[in-house]
């Protein structure tokens, strides 16, 4: 088992999404007169609100950490490219990337997903 601090954003979204699915199935049980599902379907809830909490955490700490510039393929990442990926513009960001460092698509598309998880969260 994993602590929450430990989880990578895309294992934080995959557990959202369960816990969702959870709260929807145990919503729906509930409404069909199956009130023991109310005890799954809070927990489900708290944990969603513990998910987001963490998301939330996870963007602050990357804002106030933002002095240090990444480096990609030998230079620091451009302004332009760090702002599409936190808009999750991911494709506007390789092709910023590409002519700010004249690289390939496959160079630019492998160094912008290197670095994708810094600074995009989809909460």
């Amino acid at each position: 088992m994993q602590n929450i601090g430990d989880m990578t954003d895309a294992d934080s979204q995959a557990l959202l999404n369960t816990l969702g699915q959870i709260m929807r199935e145990a919503d729906h049980a509930i409404s069909t007169g199956n009130s023991k599902m109310f005890s799954i379907y809070k927990l489900a809830r708290d944990a969603l609100d513990l998910l987001r909490f963490d998301a939330t955490s996870r963007l602050v700490m990357r804002k106030l950490g933002a002095g240090t510039d990444p480096v990609v393929m030998g230079m620091p990442l451009s302004p332009e490219v760090i702002e599409y990926m936190r808009a999750g513009q991911k494709i506007n960001a390789i092709k910023e990337l590409r002519g700010y460092a004249g690289c390939g698509l496959k160079e630019a598309k492998d160094a912008i997903e290197s670095v994708w998880d810094d600074y995009y969260s989809p909460f």
